[in-house]
C-alpha cells in the first residue's frame, strides 16, 4: 500500500503555549509506517513541495492566523494540486478563531484547534488522503476518456473502471446511448460485456415505456439489492415496473444497479450493471451512489466532448471542402465519403426528391452513393414506404438498430435487412424562426451497416448538423444546375414552340424539388391597351393543378402583384390572407406566395405570374427557397418572353411565306370568282383562324358575301347577312368595318354582350361558337371600301395586333389586285372597244351615214352589253329634221324625257364636253324639276347615260343614250370617260367623214363624168373621122382589088415589050391600102383602151383624194397610220396593173414569135 506523503508547514513563533504540541504531533507523525513527513516552515519552500505530497498540515500561531489564504489561493490556481488535502491547524485561541474555521472549512479545508487529539488527526488525515486519491483517480479517468480516439475506447474503458472498482464490479454490463433531443427519448444499445451476451431486443426503447428505466432516468442512480426477495417482487409491482423474472435474459440477475450519465442534467447514457449475488449493491452505501453518480458525469461529458470534437472536426472539413465543388452529385458524393469515412460504415446514399407529374406525388429517387455509379440503385421510395420514405413523410431523423425488426423497413435487393443497422436523416436547408417545423426536405441521407445496433445518436447528431450545414448549399447548386438546366432546354427548344410548354411545366416541377410548395402554377396575363386592363390567357402550366385562373377584378392576389410589381406572400399572418380565392381556402390553402414574371424591357407590366401554395403549412418561404423561386421565375419571364418573339417572329416568317403564295396566286387569277375564293381561304390560313369570308361593297355600301372558307357555309352566310340587313336592320361588324374604314377586332362578344357595345347591337351570329372577330376593309386609295376580310374563332381573345397587322397588309395587296384587275379590265374593255372600232372603220367608210349610226348603235349595245341604245341627231342646237330624229325610231321612252336631257347636253359649251349620269339610285337628283322623269327611269329599272356624239367643239353631231340593265359605278364611269370620249369621237369622226366622203365622192363623180363625157364627145369626134377615113380607105382598098383582079382578067398582056401587068399593080394597090387601113384601126383601139385605162386611173385618184381628206378629221395619232394604208392599198393596186400589161406584152411577143 502507498504511504501517505505529508507536508507540515509550521507557522509559530515557537514562542506559543502549543510549542510541545507540535513537537508531540511531528513525533507522532514520524512514527507512522503508513505516511512519509516532510517539514517546512517557509510557504515559498512549501510551494514548491506541495506538488510531491498528498497532505498539507499548516500550524498556524496567532500573528500568522491568515497565512492559510496564501496557499489555499496557490492550491486553487493550479491545476496539478487538485488531488491535495489541506489540514489547518491553529495553534492559539483568540475571539475571531471561529471565522476563520468557518471560511476555512466552507473551502473544502480540514480546521483543527488546540489541543488536538492526535487520533483524530490521524483518521482525518486517512480520511483526506482517501477521498483524494478517490478524486484523483476520477480525474485520472476523465483524463484518459477524454484522451481516447474513439467511442469503442471511451466505453471499454469506462466498463473497465466499473468492473475492477471496489465499490461496484459487475458481471454482465450494458450501455445505451438515449435520444434526448426527441420526444419520447429513446434508449439504443451501444454495448453490452460481455460481447457473447446478447441483449434483449424485445425491450422496450422509448424510455418513458420502460418504468424501471424511466426510475433510472429520474434519479439516475437505482439500485436492486435482491430482486427475488418477496419484498423486491412487490414492489416492481407497486412500482409498476413488470420485472419478467422467467425471461431467461433476465432470470439469474439477483442484484442489479441502473445508471443515468447525465451531461448538464440531460441523460446521455444508461448504464445497466448485473451480479447473479443478491446483495451484491447496496441502496445505503452512499459512497458507491456517489461514485456512480459522478462516474455518469465524467462518462457522459466524454461521450459529449468526444462527439462534439469529432462532429466539428468533419463538419468543418466538409464545409471547406465544398467550396470546391460546384457540381451537386460530385458535392454529396463527396460528402458522404467523408461520412462513410467517420462512421466507419459500409454504404452512404443520398436520395434526392422527385416530382412525378402524371401521380402528383413525391418520390425518393437516388441521386448518389459510396458505390460505383454502375451500381446504383434504380429503386424508388413513395411517402411513407421504406425508412427513407417515412422520413420524407414526417421529416424526422430515424435510427434503425435492426431494419428487419422495423415495421417501415422495405427490403430490397441490395439490403434484405438481416443484421443491418440505417441511419436515415432529412437534408432540410433552413428552419423556420417562428417554427421548429421544417419547410423542407430536399433530400435525404441514408447509411447502412451490416451490424445491428450500430449507428448512435451522435451519429445521427452528426449526419443533421452536416445536413444543415451542406442543404442551403445543396439547394442553391441544384438551383443553379435546374436553371442552367432550363437554359440549355431554352437553347434547344429554339424554334420548337410546341415544347416551350412542357419546358414550363418542368419549371414548376423544379420549383416544386427546392421548395416546400405543395402546387405550382404558371398564368400568362396580357395588357390590353385599349381597354387599359390585363387579361389572363387560356394558357397555363401547373402542377396539382390547384390554382384557379386569376380572377383581376381588384381584390385577388394577381391585382395586389400587378399593382406593387413585387412578390407578395399571403397568409392568415400577413393579414391579406382575404386575397386568396375562397375555392382554394376551403380546398385548405394556407399560404400563397406569387411573383410577377417579368422582362427586363417592361418592368412595369408582367407578362405572367408564378403562383406557389401550401396547405400543410402557413409557414413563409425560407431566403434560399425565394431566391430560386425569383430566378426560376426570371427564367419563366424569359422564356415565355423568347417564346412570343420567336412565336411572333414564325407566324410572320410563316405568314410572309404564305402572304407571298397569296399574292402571287390572287395576282394571277383572272376569274374574279377564284380571286375572291382565294383571298378568303388565304385570309384564313394566315391566321389559322376557324373560319373566313369576304363581303365586297358598292358606292352605296350595300354588301354581298362573295366568297368564303370553307366554302360550304357561304350559302348560309349569304341568307344570315340578307336577313340581319333586310328585316333585322343589322350591318354587322363587317358594316362597322365599312362605316369606319377601319379594322375592328371583337376580343370576347360574350364581354361586348355584357356591356351592350355597339359592336354587340351591329353583331350578326353566323356561328354560336364564336367568340372573337376580326374584320379588315379592303380600301382604295381614296379609303373608299372595296369589301370587307372577315375572320372570326371559338376562343375568346384569338386575335392579336399582329393578326390585324398581317390581314390589313393583306388586304392591301388585296386592294391592289383588284385595282389592277379592274385596270386591267378597264384597259381590256377599252381595247376591246378600240379595237372593234378599228375593225368597223373601213366597214363604216363604206356605209352611209344612216347605215353608219344603225351600225354605231347596234356595235355599242353588243360592245357594252347595255340594255337600249339610242342616237338622237342635232343641228345647229335642235334636232335635224331632214333625219330620223332618233335612230333607231323604235324608243320605248318617252320622247320629250330624251330630248330635254339630249339639248342639255348637246349645247353644252364647256371645252371638256361632258357625260351626264342619270339613274334611279342617283339620289342628288333635283325632286322638284325631275320627279316625273325619275319615274321614268323606276318604270323601266334601268340606268342611264347621255353622251354627248361630237369631234370636236365645232364639230357636233348629236347625243348617244346608253341605258344598262345592271348598276353602273359612277366613279368608274368617270375614269372610263376619257374612253367613252375617243369612243364617240371616232362614231362622230367616222360619221362626219362619211357624211364629207358622200358629198366628195357625189362631187367627185359630177366632175369625173363631165370630164369623161369630154373627152369621150372628142373621142367619138374622132373615132367618127377615123372611122370615115377607114372606111373610105377600105373601100377604095376594095375598088383596086377587085378592080385590078378583073383588069387583069379581062385584058391579058401579050406584049413582050411591055410585061408590066397593070390589073395586078392594081390589085396589089388594093391590098396595101386595106392593110394600112387594118394597122390604123388596131392603133386607134389601142389608143380608146388606153383612154379608158387613164378614165379609171382618174377614178381612183379621186376616191384616193377623198379618203386622204377624210384622215384629216381623225386624231392625229392614226392619221399617219391611216394614211399609209389608204396610200399601200392604192398602190398595191397600181402595180398590180402594171404587172398586168408587163405579162400582157410579154404574152403578145410571144404569139408573135410563134406566128
Amino acid at each position: 500500500m502507498d504511504k501517505i506523503r505529508v507536508l507540515f508547514l509550521n507557522q509559530s513563533s515557537g514562542e506559543d503555549t502549543f510549542a510541545q504540541v507540535i513537537e508531540n504531533i511531528l513525533s507522532n507523525l514520524k512514527s507512522l509506517d503508513t505516511l512519509t513527513l516532510s517539514e517546512t516552515v517557509s510557504i515559498k519552500e512549501a510551494k514548491e513541495k506541495l506538488v510531491d505530497n498528498d497532505v498539507l498540515i499548516m500550524w498556524l500561531d496567532r500573528d500568522n492566523s491568515d497565512a492559510w489564504h496564501q496557499l489555499d489561493d496557490f492550491m486553487e490556481e493550479s491545476e496539478k494540486l487538485y488531488y491535495l488535502g489541506f489540514i489547518v491547524i491553529f495553534g492559539f485561541q483568540r475571539e475571531n478563531l471561529l471565522e476563520n474555521a468557518t471560511e476555512a472549512m466552507l473551502r473544502t479545508i480540514y480546521p483543527f484547534v488546540c489541543p488536538i487529539d492526535f487520533d483524530v488527526l490521524h483518521a482525518s488525515i486517512k480520511a483526506i488522503d482517501s477521498k483524494m486519491k478517490y478524486k484523483k483517480s476520477l480525474v485520472n479517468f476523465k483524463k484518459d476518456l477524454l484522451e481516447a480516439d474513439s467511442l469503442n475506447s471511451i466505453v471499454n474503458k469506462a466498463l473497465e473502471q466499473l468492473k475492477h472498482h471496489p465499490l461496484v464490479g459487475y458481471q454482465e454490463a450494458s450501455i445505451s446511448l438515449v435520444d434526448r433531443k426527441n420526444k419520447p427519448n429513446k434508449r439504443y444499445f451501444l454495448k453490452i460485456d460481455p460481447s457473447s451476451l446478447h441483449g434483449d431486443r424485445s425491450l422496450q426503447k422509448n424510455i418513458q415505456d420502460d418504468k424501471l428505466i424511466a426510475k433510472v432516468d429520474q434519479d439516475t442512480v437505482v439500485i436492486l439489492e435482491s430482486i427475488y426477495a418477496d419484498e423486491s417482487r412487490q414492489q416492481f409491482i407497486d412500482w409498476g415496473w413488470g420485472w419478467e423474472y422467467d425471461k431467461p435474459s433476465t432470470q439469474h440477475i439477483k442484484s442489479w444497479i441502473g445508471l443515468a450519465a447525465k451531461y448538464q442534467g440531460d441523460t446521455v447514457a444508461i448504464i445497466t450493471l448485473h451480479h447473479q449475488i443478491a446483495g451484491q449493491y447496496k441502496k445505503s452505501n452512499q459512497k458507491l451512489v456517489s461514485f456512480l453518480r459522478e462516474f455518469g458525469e465524467i462518462f457522459a461529458n466524454a461521450v459529449e466532448d468526444f462527439f462534439i470534437k469529432r462532429n466539428q472536426s468533419v463538419v468543418k472539413e466538409i464545409i471547406n471542402k465544398i467550396a470546391d465543388d460546384l457540381n451537386s452529385k460530385e458535392l454529396v458524393k463527396n460528402i458522404l465519403l467523408k461520412l462513410q469515412d467517420t462512421l466507419k460504415c459500409n454504404t452512404c446514399n443520398y436520395f434526392s426528391i422527385v416530382y412525378d407529374s402524371d401521380s402528383k406525388e413525391r418520390y425518393l429517387s437516388e441521386l448518389t452513393s459510396t458505390k460505383d455509379d454502375s451500381e446504383k440503385s434504380n429503386h424508388t421510395f413513395k411517402k411513407g414506404v421504406g425508412i427513407v420514405g417515412a422520413v420524407l413523410k414526417d421529416g424526422k431523423s430515424r435510427i434503425v438498430p435492426h431494419a428487419s425488426e422495423d415495421g417501415e423497413f422495405v427490403s430490397t435487393i441490395n439490403y434484405p435487412g438481416y443484421n443491418l443497422s440505417m441511419l436515415a436523416v432529412p437534408v432540410i436547408p433552413v428552419f423556420s424562426k417562428d417554427s421548429n417545423n421544417p419547410n423542407l426536405i430536399i433530400g435525404i441521407i441514408c447509411c447502412h451497416k451490416k451490424e445491428p445496433d450500430y449507428f448512435t445518436v451522435y451519429d445521427r447528431y452528426l449526419v443533421e448538423e452536416i445536413a444543415i450545414s451542406i442543404a442551403t448549399v445543396i439547394q442553391r447548386t441544384m438551383t443553379l444546375e435546374l436553371s442552367n438546366e432550363i437554359s440549355s432546354e431554352m437553347a434547344k427548344l429554339v424554334g420548337y414552340q410546341d415544347k416551350i410548354g412542357e419546358l414550363l411545366n418542368n419549371i414548376c416541377n423544379y420549383i416544386l424539388k427546392i421548395t416546400s410548395a405543395g402546387s405550382a402554377s404558371i398564368h400568362l396575363l396580357t395588357y390590353l391597351e385599349d381597354e387599359k386592363k390585363y387579361r389572363f390567357l387560356e394558357t397555363h402550366y401547373d402542377v396539382e393543378h390547384d390554382e384557379a385562373s386569376p380572377r383581376l377584378n381588384g381584390n385577388g392576389t394577381t391585382d395586389l402583384v400587378i399593382e406593387k410589381g413585387e412578390t407578395v406572400e399571403f397568409s392568415k399572418k400577413l393579414g391579406n390572407f382575404n386575397r386568396i380565392a375562397p375555392e382554394q381556402r376551403h380546398k385548405g390553402v394556407k399560404y400563397k406566395i406569387v411573383v410577377p414574371l417579368i422582362i427586363a424591357e417592361d418592368k412595369h407590366k408582367p407578362i405572367g405570374a408564378l403562383y406557389l401554395t401550401k396547405c400543410d403549412s402557413e409557414e413563409p418561404l425560407s431566403k434560399v427557397e425565394k431566391f430560386a423561386l425569383e430566378l426560376f421565375a426570371s427564367q419563366a419571364a424569359s422564356i415565355i418572353n423568347d417564346s412570343n418573339i420567336l412565336k411572333e417572329n414564325k407566324f410572320r416568317a410563316d405568314a410572309h411565306e404564305r402572304f407571298v403564295d397569296a399574292s402571287t396566286s390572287i395576282a394571277g387569277k383572272d376569274d374574279i370568282d377564284l380571286l375572291l375564293k382565294d383571298i378568303a381561304e388565304y385570309s384564313c390560313s394566315l391566321v389559322a383562324a376557324d373560319f373566313s369570308y369576304l363581303v365586297t361593297c358598292d358606292a352605296t355600301n350595300k354588301l354581298e358575301a362573295k366568297a368564303a372558307f370553307p366554302e360550304d357555309i357561304l350559302n348560309h352566310l349569304k341568307d344570315k347577312l340578307k336577313n340581319n340587313i333586310s328585316k333585322e336592320n343589322k350591318i354587322g361588324i363587317i358594316g362597322l368595318a365599312v362605316q369606319k374604314q377601319e379594322s375592328i377586332i371583337i376580343n370576347d362578344i360574350n364581354e361586348e354582350k355584357e356591356k351592350k357595345s355597339e359592336n354587340w347591337r351591329s353583331y350578326i351570329e353566323f356561328k354560336k361558337s364564336t367568340r372573337s372577330q376580326l374584320s379588315v376593309p379592303i380600301l382604295r386609295k381614296d379609303k373608299t371600301v372595296i369589301g370587307v376580310i372577315n375572320l372570326e374563332d371559338d376562343k375568346p381573345y384569338f386575335f392579336t395586333k399582329l393578326h390585324q397587322q398581317i390581314i390589313e397588309h393583306f388586304a392591301r395587296q388585296v386592294a391592289i389586285a383588284f385595282h389592277k384587275r379592274e385596270y386591267i379590265d378597264r384597259i381590256t374593255n377599252n381595247n376591246y372597244l378600240l379595237t372593234g372600232l378599228h375593225q368597223s372603220l373601213s366597214n363604216i367608210m363604206s356605209e352611209s351615214s344612216k347605215s353608219i349610226l344603225y351600225q354605231v348603235v347596234s356595235m355599242t349595245r353588243e360592245t357594252l352589253g347595255a340594255k337600249e341604245v339610242f342616237v338622237i341627231i342635232c343641228k345647229n342646237g335642235k334636232y335635224d329634221n331632214t333625219t330620223n330624229k332618233i335612230i333607231p325610231e323604235r324608243c320605248g321612252i318617252g320622247k320629250e324625257f330624251l330630248e330635254e336631257f339630249s339639248l342639255d347636253v348637246y349645247n353644252n359649251n364647256d371645252v371638256d364636253p361632258r357625260m351626264k349620269f342619270y339613274s334611279e339610285r342617283d339620289r342628288n337628283l333635283d325632286q322638284d324639276k325631275n320627279d316625273s322623269n325619275q319615274k321614268e327611269f323606276e318604270k323601266l329599272g334601268l340606268d342611264g347615260l347621255c353622251l354627248p356624239l361630237s369631234s370636236g367643239l365645232n364639230n357636233k353631231i348629236g347625243i348617244m343614250w346608253i341605258f344598262f340593265s345592271k348598276y353602273i359605278d359612277k366613279k368608274q364611269l368617270e375614269e372610263d370617260k376619257d374612253v367613252y370620249r375617243l369612243y364617240l369621237n371616232q362614231i362622230a369622226l367616222a360619221y362626219k367623214n362619211c357624211t364629207q366622203f358622200e358629198e366628195l365622192k357625189k362631187k367627185a363623180s359630177e366632175d369625173l363624168s363631165k370630164k369623161i363625157d369630154v373627152d369621150i364627145n372628142e373621142a367619138r369626134k374622132e373615132a367618127n373621122n377615123f372611122s370615115c377615113l377607114t372606111l373610105a380607105s377600105s373601100v377604095i382598098g376594095l375598088v383596086l382589088i377587085f378592080g385590078g383582079l378583073i383588069w387583069s382578067l379581062t385584058h391579058n398582056n401579050t406584049n413582050p415589050k411591055n410585061p408590066i401587068d397593070t390589073g395586078k399593080l392594081t390589085a396589089i394597090s388594093g391590098v396595101l391600102v386595106q392593110a394600112v387601113t387594118v394597122l390604123a384601126f388596131n392603133r386607134g383601139k389601142e389608143a380608146n383602151d388606153r383612154v379608158d385605162k387613164y378614165h379609171k386611173e382618174v377614178y381612183t385618184v379621186g376616191q384616193l383624194n377623198i379618203l386622204l381628206s377624210a384622215t384629216e378629221q381623225l386624231d392625229p395619232q392614226i392619221i399617219q397610220e391611216e394614211k399609209q394604208k389608204i396610200i399601200q392599198t392604192t398602190t398595191t393596186h397600181w402595180l398590180e396593173s402594171i404587172n398586168e400589161i408587163k405579162n400582157t406584152d410579154k404574152t403578145n411577143e410571144v404569139k408573135k414569135i410563134d406566128k
